[in-house]
């Protein structure tokens, strides 16, 4: 298993970094041997020149702008009947803690995975084979669960089980000035699930999968219930790895994705990324792995784009 180190925050943090692996002057054009980018060595990711700012607060992200734009998908929404009272039954379901029976049209396999991804069995609503064969946790657990990597905090709320279905919050790395590009990225947070409706009402948590697979399908069926009825959209969300092959100057990398978002004409082309984990994760220990990897993601996609010279923001 390769070496972690501490995912760096700043500019500052990654020179210290880099001078204490002895890589202050690597980029991924002088760098003679990578791994794939699932094995990323520390000599590897510090040659990508990528920093990772500390995570914001949700309302960071929602200011005028964003009201504006929500209020304009909203009255798209309102003109589609079906979908409107789909993503109605979907969200009375969270709310009553019902299984996927009890929501309609295209939501409905939406609530099945996010409620596979908390290990949750329905409350209220409909007990047919398509409700009950949700897995239930063992053991309810009264506390904050302990991650993979060890760590302990909160419990994501249902609604942000799927990175998950609505991230409520982001973090971007941003790249070293030098050689190498600006890798942009965001990753799911915490949110509180004693808040949530359901968790009112039964007074406890369930510990939640361990098979990233649950919140990837979750996350993506959410993605495209949303995208397929929006005409204007000309893009579908697909769960297929994608794989990122670069050829630096003296080293190659590939690196697969969980999904992604692809154009009607050309599924080759990715207009945005995911990477699915079913556990919290800490910048250091083995939660390091994980920024490292998507920072090979990050790089290797914008590396692409930027050989096939297609627009970047």
């Amino acid at each position: 298993m390769p070496e972690c180190v501490f995912i760096p925050r700043d500019k500052t943090h990654w020179r210290t970094l880099a001078k204490t692996h002895g890589a202050i002057k690597e980029t991924v054009n002088t760098i003679q041997v990578m791994q794939s980018g699932s094995s990323v060595t520390v000599q590897q990711f510090l040659s990508f020149r990528v920093i990772w700012p500390e995570r914001k607060n949700p309302k960071h992200f929602y200011g005028k702008k964003e009201r504006e734009d929500s209020q304009e998908m909203a009255k798209v929404f309102k003109k589609n009947k079906a979908f409107n009272q789909s993503f109605e039954s979907y969200l009375r379901g969270i709310t009553r803690n019902s299984g996927p029976s009890d929501v309609t049209g295209v939501f409905q396999l939406v609530r099945k995975y996010q409620m596979q991804v908390d290990n949750q069995v329905p409350t209220n609503g409909s007990t047919d084979p398509m409700s009950t064969c949700i897995r239930m946790s063992p053991t309810p657990t009264p506390g904050p669960a302990t991650s993979a990597d060890g760590s302990r905090g909160s419990q994501p709320s249902v609604k942000s089980s799927s990175e998950q279905s609505n991230p409520s919050q982001s973090q971007t790395p941003a790249a070293e000035p030098g050689p190498s590009r600006t890798p942009t990225e965001s990753s799911s947070a915490p949110t509180d699930l004693s808040g949530t409706p359901a968790a009112d009402q039964e007074g406890q948590t369930f510990e939640r999968t361990t098979d990233e697979q649950y919140v990837n399908q979750a996350l993506i069926t959410f993605l495209d219930a949303v995208t397929v009825n929006l005409p204007e959209v000309k893009r579908h969300w697909g769960i297929r790895r994608f794989p990122f092959k670069v050829q630096f100057a003296l080293a190659s990398m590939e690196a697969h994705t969980d999904g992604y978002l692809y154009g009607l004409k050309a599924n080759d082309e990715a207009f945005a990324i995911v990477e699915t984990k079913a556990h919290l994760r800490k910048r250091n220990s083995e939660g390091a792995r994980i920024y490292m990897q998507e920072s090979a993601e990050m790089v290797a996609w914008i590396f692409r784009d930027a050989r096939n010279s297609r627009e970047k923001s």
